[in-house]
């Protein structure tokens, strides 16, 4: 990664770019800016932001036909803003007011501008403002040229006098009316510009040869007087460009629009003015208030992440690139917000220019675990839950007695069992069943939080490990129950042959004992984020709910549009306010009960009181309540891992399978220290090595009022703290908490 890695995304988003009404103004008018201002009342700033674009702002105002008009998205939902009558207003309020005057430095190079009308003038003016000096040579008494042809109901005369006046009063800009020139001297002047009108003089020159330009009606015939401005504006650049020398590559591309989704506006009615001719301050004011200020949010109204942090997206991925590559000095003002990314990818589906967020952030925590600035607190809870997955103790890789080989390899991932052991055993025994015992159990953890953290070393262990067992077993189909371990090995294990449970069950349904489920309501499906990119596995869920008989109504941010519960990404100990409201948010997405096929999905969503059923619940349980079985606690998670694999081996292989408990004292855990602890990612062991740590070492705090003791532990890179008082073999936790500081014995000098 480099600073030009986000350098390039800064310049691909369309955030603050171009509304479409702009995109259709031949004259560029920001005017989304210009309605901000009038919205907020200030008229002269809007005026002048509008007038420097325009140059004759009482001119086009006038005569402008609103190409804006057919761009303006609420003429799709009611009628389109007034924006000339705006334009037209902040116009006419400050028409006397003259054109600020700024210093610029002389550029030394002189200009000829041969005819007056609307095309020359403005180019004339434009690059006087530049600092060229410019003669103007008119060979009528006034400039405009075709301007005075135009009805004076529309524009009226005083107005094209009062325009010209007011602009062409500039140092660098020397105007000679009555003044026909008949030959050209090309070496007088470092350039020329010719716009003579229609049927004009082309004193023999082709169009933009050597240092003489062309425009105008002289060149393109009769065209609108807008047109004529825009093509006096486009010259003075070529102009300018020539004679600085600047060789510009030409671009063929075309700036994306955003186009604003219809679906939430709230129709209002148009302003009606009391003066059709003129409105009033407070008319404009009204009228800009229905202004949509259409401009790209899509990322952020997709992630409840960047709606937290509140940075705009080009001003997030710019604070990204200084805390990677700014000195150590430097502030890291985006390392939570890095840390803080569930990884779901929403933001590229609904992103127009395709920046995938989540790639940025993944990359980054790449970055920053490899040059070792990155907090390890964030992430370690979960790394050592990764590594209890997969250690010796609770994983479990077997393939039925018989069998040297298998067909299929059943991965149910380290969350399922964690979740429910049952989920695990019930689901190996139905797949033996429909496959002639020809499945074996990889209980394994898919290395999800070591990606998610950035460590790639790790990961990339984990996923040779996984490769050399799956070549070991002639390389088995491997069956997923979890779509982030699908979706895992789908991007990082392509070479392993992969089918989702919820596919393969859907595929022989004929062969699965499935009992109607009676339910007088309707139920909603809560599509897990993991899931967003395969459809097939979305329709075959929904197949499966309606085997059971239960009717579905869709929620609106399902399938493609489906949300995360903010399992992925580690989030949880580096933002848990954003994991709270996405969980708040996914809860309140209908009054329905919901069915999902994640248990992260299911545990997160149950914690906030929320009927939901895992579709495991229904079709392997007969107990129709488990809609309301509470998550487990981080330590009830463990302890499920451990009995996951007890029942397996009992169940399937008649084997014993203690789980040693070397503890000779008794825990008790008020729940509301349960509740801190599943808040704070405590769990029971981290308490039970304090404890033994301080009955060993007797290093302890005895308070004598409360009759407790205090101790703490250095476990990791977390110092964790507990509170318990102590009567004989019963350890009674009066509370816990943990930090990333080290607690240094200065006697000892170490930890």
């Amino acid at each position: 990664m480099n600073p030009l890695y986000f350098e390039e995304k800064i310049n691909r988003c369309i955030k603050g770019g171009k509304a479409s009404c702009s995109d259709m103004c031949p004259l560029d008018v920001d005017i989304r800016d210009m309605l901000i201002k009038v919205k907020s009342g200030s008229i002269n700033s809007a005026y002048n932001a509008y007038s420097k674009t325009v140059i004759f702002p009482n001119i086009v105002s006038r005569v402008c036909h609103s190409p804006c008009l057919q761009a303006c998205v609420r003429s799709q939902v009611d009628e389109p803003l007034n924006v000339l009558a705006i334009e037209k207003t902040i116009s006419t309020l400050n028409k006397d007011k003259a054109i600020p005057s700024y210093f610029v430095q002389d550029k030394k190079k002189k200009v000829l501008v041969v005819g007056g009308g609307l095309c020359g003038i403005t180019c004339a003016i434009k690059l006087a403002q530049m600092g060229y000096k410019v003669e103007l040579n008119e060979k009528n008494a006034m400039l405009g040229g075709r301007l005075w042809h135009v009805n004076e109901d529309i524009l009226p005369r005083e107005v094209i006098k009062g325009e010209i006046n007011r602009v062409a009063n500039h140092s660098y800009l020397n105007i000679n009316l009555n003044s026909e020139i008949t030959l050209l001297d090309t070496k007088e002047f470092n350039a020329i510009f010719i716009s003579t009108g229609i049927s004009g003089n082309t004193f023999l020159f082709s169009k933009n040869t050597d240092n003489v330009f062309m425009g105008g009606s002289l060149i393109n015939g009769i065209q609108s007087e807008i047109l004529s401005i825009k093509q006096g504006i486009v010259a003075s650049r070529e102009i300018d460009i020539f004679l600085r020398g600047i060789k510009t590559p030409i671009s063929t591309s075309k700036e994306t629009i955003f186009n604003k989704d219809i679906k939430n506006i709230i129709p209002t009615p148009a302003i009606i003015p009391k003066n059709k001719t003129l409105w009033s301050k407070e008319e404009i004011t009204d009228e800009a208030n229905r202004c949509l200020f259409c401009s790209c949010n899509n990322c952020m109204d997709a992630c409840e992440m960047l709606t937290y942090f509140g940075r705009e997206p080009k001003k997030a991925l710019s604070a990204i690139s200084e805390t990677l590559f700014k000195s150590s000095w430097s502030a890291k003002t985006a390392l939570a917000q890095v840390n803080a990314c569930t990884n779901c990818g929403k933001c590229k589906d609904v992103c127009p220019v395709q920046i995938d967020f989540c790639r940025v952030y993944k990359d980054s925590r790449k970055y920053m675990h490899a040059q070792n600035i990155i907090p390890s607190g964030y992430h370690e809870y979960w790394i050592n839950d990764m590594k209890h997955s997969n250690s010796e103790m609770v994983s479990l890789i077997k393939i039925p007695d018989d069998k040297k080989t298998c067909k299929y390899l059943f991965f149910p991932g380290c969350q399922l069992g964690a979740s429910d052991p049952d989920y695990v055993t019930k689901t190996y025994g139905l797949l033996l069943e429909t496959f002639n015992n020809d499945v074996g159990i990889m209980n394994y953890c898919c290395g999800a939080p070591a990606n998610w953290a950035g460590d790639e070393e790790l990961y990339s262990l984990i996923c040779n490990y996984i490769k050399d067992i799956w070549i070991n077993l002639e390389k088995p189909t491997l069956i997923f129950s979890c779509p982030s371990c699908y979706d895992m090995f789908n991007d990082n294990l392509k070479e392993i042959s992969k089918v989702s449970l919820w596919d393969l069950l859907a595929d022989n349904i004929d062969k699965i004992a499935i009992k109607n489920k009676e339910f007088d309501k309707n139920f909603s499906v809560f599509d897990p984020c993991s899931s967003r990119d395969f459809p097939k596995t979305q329709d075959n869920i929904r197949a499966l709910i309606k085997k059971l008989g239960i009717k579905i109504d869709e929620i609106v941010d399902s399938r493609k549009n489906a949300e995360c519960c903010g399992y992925g990404g580690l989030i949880y100990e580096s933002n848990p306010y954003v994991y709270d409201k996405i969980n708040e948010r996914n809860a309140s997405s209908t009054e329905n009960d919901l069915i999902t096929y994640c248990t992260n999905c299911r545990d997160a969503l149950s914690k906030k009181q929320k009927p939901v059923y895992h579709i495991l619940d229904l079709l392997l349980f007969d107990d129709d309540k488990r809609n309301h079985r509470l998550a487990p606690s981080l330590s009830e998670r463990r302890k499920n891992k451990l009995n996951t694999k007890k029942n397996l081996l009992e169940e399937f292989w008649n084997l014993d399978f203690n789980i040693e408990d070397t503890c000779n004292y008794t825990l008790v855990i008020p729940d509301e220290i349960i509740e801190k602890m599943n808040r704070t990612l405590i769990h029971e062991d981290n308490i039970r090595r304090c404890i033994k740590y301080a009955d060993k070492t007797g290093y302890s705090i005895y308070n004598k009022e409360k009759d407790s003791y205090t101790c703490h532990l250095l476990q990791g890179t977390i110092t964790f703290w507990v509170e318990y008082k102590k009567d004989y073999n019963v350890y009674t936790i009066l509370n816990i908490y943990k930090h990333r500081m080290s607690i240094v014995d200065s006697a000892k000098g170490e930890d």
